[in-house]
């Protein structure tokens, strides 16, 4: 059968100075941010740390 024996010329897109720098710009970032981040862990108990998120949220006037 020669149904998966079909052999096709493959080539590459043409592209320009500026597309390459671009796609290497895009490429660089990419990996920094899938290899640069970190889980934060909680330190002893989870629900105390989110509930001292609420401590950075802006005061609210009284009026």
């Amino acid at each position: 059968m020669k149904l998966f024996n079909k052999k096709k010329e493959t080539r590459s897109l043409p592209m320009g100075r500026k597309g390459k720098s671009a796609f290497a710009v895009y490429t660089a970032l990419v990996l920094m941010l899938c290899c640069c981040t970190t889980t934060a862990f909680a330190a002893s108990d989870p629900l105390t740390v989110i509930n001292n998120l609420s401590d950075f949220s802006a005061p609210v006037s009284g009026r």
